[in-house]
Order: structure tokens, then sequence, then C-alpha cells
């Protein structure tokens, strides 16, 4: 049965809708929703509000208000439900709380905003792209942590992603009930590999061998999650630049004489120079630079083995690229104990780095032996990294760039 709200809710959709056309406006990718308002001709004003989210206010050409106190997918999300206002209201003045951004029982004007919002940053075809990418489907076992994902690469909250995936029908009612159930904190530290991100609303991007040279862009305070394997057991190791360079710094000691050399004649050790590894200077950054290391774990792999299975464990270590897991059939009748490291296996190493300053970043990370200066790194991994500022400060920085284009030697044209 048709009500008069649905019929309402179903116009702010194809308001939305018709938006995004009208703009132009790229619907497989994250919304630019701060470059709408300027594109609609509104004034955009940053304040720090404790009481409101947003207001829409008709002085002049009209302007959209946002707090600075709230992470930025909270600003964006209040930003789109002002443009809701603009578009369904008519120019009419709006004060926006908590409540009247997020809560289902707001009254009907603000729910046909947040209607709106979520369908304008959050349109069919940026998220069923994005489900896509993180297997997200009905009625298959979904993950918070891959609902976070499709959160974060829309730039939206955990529950505005939920909300919107169960109306589009990405997910059913029960699994966005489900999801819900768990913090988006939570999510991030399953993702994380147990590891409690330092600011709890930053975002956690994370990284493997798969790429070695990768590159990402973050906002300052996220973090960068990276695992690699490790087999400690080979002697080789992931270095930071700094513990790489004072690798190579190190000097061999020189081999010791022979027991029985002739009087008179120098041995091999004197008459030739130890020769040590060099490297290229790197505009890296590690920790205490742009990229801070706030954590750095490192788990053993191992393999069980016993008198009667040695051989044929000793030959699969010899020809295999093992990870510890495949030596499980060749340890049967004995319990794997994973807090002791087995010969051999490889392990993981988990390291997290944290934005602190805006700017573009490079962190390298070497597979090398920390004490055989003479053996040139077996791998090398690179994080390339951006870090943007604030929402708010970057579009600060936009006007500040605007009013001085607009300038000729100071005077206004």
């Amino acid at each position: 049965m048709n009500t008069p709200f649905l019929g309402q809710s179903r116009r702010a959709l194809q308001a939305a809708a018709s938006l995004l056309d009208e703009l132009h406006v790229d619907q497989e990718k994250p919304v630019d929703v701060f470059q709408v308002i300027e594109q609609l001709g509104l004034w955009l004003v940053f304040q720090p509000l404790d009481a409101l989210l947003g207001a829409v206010l008709p002085k002049g050409s009209g302007g959209i208000l946002i707090t600075t106190e709230r992470q930025p997918t909270i600003q964006r999300y209040t930003a789109a439900h002002e443009i809701g206002h603009w578009e369904l209201d008519h120019n009419q003045l709006a004060f926006d709380t908590d409540h009247d951004v997020h809560s289902p029982s707001a009254n009907e004007r603000e729910r046909l905003a947040q209607w709106f919002a979520s369908y304008f940053l959050m349109p069919p075809p940026l998220v069923h792209a994005v489900a896509s990418r993180h297997g997200i489907r009905r009625r298959v076992d979904v993950s918070p942590a891959q609902a976070y994902l499709a959160a974060r690469d829309m730039r939206v909250s955990y529950e505005a992603a939920l909300r919107q995936m169960n109306n589009l029908q990405v997910i059913t009612e029960r699994q966005r009930n489900t999801l819900l159930q768990t913090q988006p904190l939570r999510a991030k530290q399953d993702l994380a590999y147990g590891h409690r991100p330092e600011t709890g609303t930053a975002d956690v991007w994370t990284l493997d061998l798969h790429t070695p040279h990768q590159q990402v862009d973050v906002l300052i305070d996220d973090e960068i999650v990276i695992t690699l394997p490790e087999n400690r057991s080979t002697g080789y190791r992931w270095l930071d630049d700094n513990l790489n360079d004072q690798r190579a710094a190190r000097r061999a000691r020189p081999a010791p004489p022979p027991l029985l050399a002739e009087s008179g004649t120098r041995t091999p050790a004197e008459s030739q120079p130890v020769p040590t590894a060099t490297r290229q200077p790197t505009d890296g950054t590690v920790a205490g630079g742009s990229l801070q290391v706030v954590f750095d774990a490192y788990e053993p792999g191992w393999a069980p083995v016993t008198s009667r299975n040695a051989q044929a464990v000793r030959r699969h270590l010899a020809t295999a690229d093992h990870s510890g897991d495949n030596l499980l059939e060749l340890a049967v009748g004995d319990a794997p104990v994973p807090s002791i490291a087995g010969a051999g296996a490889t392990g993981r190493r988990w390291m997290a780095l944290k934005a602190q300053v805006e700017g573009t970043s490079t962190f390298q990370l070497h597979y090398a032996a920390p004490f055989e200066p003479r053996t040139p790194p077996a791998a090398t991994f690179t994080v390339e990294a951006t870090v943007q500022p604030a929402p708010h400060v970057r579009y600060r920085r936009h006007l500040l760039r605007a009013l001085l284009d607009d300038t000729d030697d100071g005077s206004p044209r």
C-alpha cells in the first residue's frame, strides 16, 4: 500500500539521481560532495559547532554550514543531507543535529533529507562496484571487515554503508542487522590482525607482498597495515631504511690467518679489503617522519617434526615454498604447537604506519640479513602514501588559492 511518505521518499531519491546526472558526477567513484556544493553556487563554511552537525542558510545566494568537530565521513554525509534540504525544501532554513541527520525516528522532513543523502553519496553504480570488489552478496556470509572496507571505499560511515546496501538489496535485512551488532572499531581490528588503530575514527589500509610497490591515498591519522612473509630461520628479516643503512655500514671481520703461514707472506685477509654492500640514497621516510611506525609484530610459522617423518619434512622444506600449514599433513599423530617456531617455517611480519604529516611519503622495507653487509636485499617492499589533511582544511586552502588567483598586485580585478 502506497503512503504519502513513500511517494515523497521516491521523489527524494529521484531528486538525488537527477542532480547527479545534471552535474555529470561519475557515479562509480566516491562523490566529492564539497565540490558539488560549489557547483550549485552555494557558499560553504566550516565552523567548530558543538550541538549542530550542519545547517542550510538561505541568506543571499544560499549556503551550507558544516561542523569541524566530527570525522570526515560524518562531515560528508552531513553536507549531502544539507544539499537534500536545499533541493527538497526550496530555500528553507534548517539546523540539523545528530538526531536529524542520522536517526530513523527523525521527523518526516529530516528523513527525506536522509534518503536524499544516502542515494547521493552512495548511488547504485558505486554501491554495486564496491560490493563486488569485496565479495559482498545477499545470503552469503559477510564479515564486518568486508562491510567496513565497502564503507571506507565509499567514504561513508559503517552504518550508512550497511543501510544503503540493504536499501539496494545488495544484502538482506538480516545481514544488515547482524553486521550492525559489530562496532566499526572491532571490524578495523579484525582487518588489522588485532591491532587497534591509535585513532579510533581513522581508516585502516592493508597492504601485502602481492604488489611490491604500492600507492595509497590516506588522511592524517589513518594507518597503513603491512603484512609480509618472513622466515627468520634463514637469517633474513624485513629492515626499514635505517636498519638497512646500518647493515650496509657493517664491516666484516677478516678471515683468520692460516695456521702455517709462511714467514714474510701476507694472508688473503691482509691483502684484500673486505667488500661491503652499498645502497642508493632514498627519499623515504621512516619512524619519526610522515609515516610513523606504531605497531610491529612477528608471528613465527611452525612445523611439528617427529622422528617418524623428519626425512619427509626435510624434503618438503628443501623443495617447496612453504608456509608451515602444509606440514600438518606430514605430522600425523602430533598436535601442532603454534607457540613454538618450527625449523624452516615461514612466519608473518606485521607493521602499522600512522600518517602524521600531510604530503607525499615513501616507506621502504628490505628483506635482508641484518648482520651480512655483503649480500644485497633479496626483495624490497615500497609504500608511497599521499597524506591529505581534513576536508575543512583542504577547502579553506582551495578558497585561499581561488582568492589569490582572483587578484592582481594585491588589488581585486
